[in-house]
């Protein structure tokens, strides 16, 4: 619920290019870690609707060379 109420996607969701290094797959991983530290509750649960959010297009990655960005399709 705090994913959605509290803007956090558009708050922790842009990272910068020099932490990219393995591409979308780090993005990813980045995003949750981020989340995990922000949010009050289980690190699992979080981990686990993040990566389903993901997986279902909910939310998805903007690349540039300056980074990338999460956003909510």
């Amino acid at each position: 619920y705090a994913i959605l109420k509290e803007d956090l996607v558009e708050k922790l969701g842009v990272i910068d290019a020099a932490l990219l290094n393995g591409g979308s797959d780090s993005a990813g991983k980045i995003l949750v870690e981020r989340m995990k530290k922000t949010i009050a509750g289980d690190p699992h649960l979080i981990e686990n609707i993040l990566h389903d959010f993901i997986s279902r297009g909910y939310l998805t990655t903007d690349f540039s060379d300056r980074g990338c960005t999460w956003r909510w399709t």
